[in-house]
């Protein structure tokens, strides 16, 4: 219950109170003892320290979700974290270390075809290439990151027009038979 209160309030921009209830969920796990439940909080508390710009503790919370996410084996979870401690070290303008913690999150990333997450890579890769002065690199990546988002958008296009005819489809079939 505090999680979905903690999604409501994020949804409603109270990242204050968002936090408040993910700390009070985080408190109730420890109880519980939930490792699934447990990353989910700290994705959660990362993004909301992000939207309210406490980065240290944003930074200390994705070592903590990298830390259990690689213990438990878990690649696109370790590359998450990483992603967001370089995106982290992107906002405190320190380059280096965004660049590191970003490259690593693409090298471990699994392959998926259609990932989200390869894609926001690809789009921080390309702004801090650009902002380090390496417009090339940038220029790679920004290219890597609008193909991806065009596959993405033209796969979830073709779902919504195929999820469509199927709807139409079965209208006029009920229509036909009680004719």
């Amino acid at each position: 219950v505090y999680f979905d209160l903690n999604q409501t309030h994020k949804a409603r921009g109270d990242h204050d109170l968002s936090i408040e209830y993910l700390t009070m969920t985080l408190d109730l796990n420890k109880q519980l003892n939930d490792t699934n439940l447990l990353i989910k909080i700290l994705f959660d508390k990362i993004s909301s320290f992000e939207n309210s710009y406490e980065l240290d503790s944003a930074l200390v919370t994705a070592f903590h979700a990298f830390n259990i996410s690689s213990k438990y084996e878990n690649r696109e979870l370790s590359a998450k974290s990483l992603f967001h401690i370089g995106y982290i070290n992107k906002l405190k303008k320190d380059y280096v270390k965004a660049l590191k913690y970003l490259n690593k999150s693409l090298n471990i990333l699994p392959y998926q075809p259609f990932s989200e997450l390869r894609k926001f890579i690809y789009k921080e890769l390309g702004d801090v290439y650009n902002k380090a002065g390496q417009s090339d690199k940038a220029y790679a990546y920004l290219l890597q990151y609008t193909m991806l988002n065009d596959s993405i958008l033209n796969k979830n296009r073709l779902e919504s027009f195929t999820n469509l005819a199927l709807k139409y489809g079965t209208k006029e079939k009920e229509k036909s038979f009680e004719l």
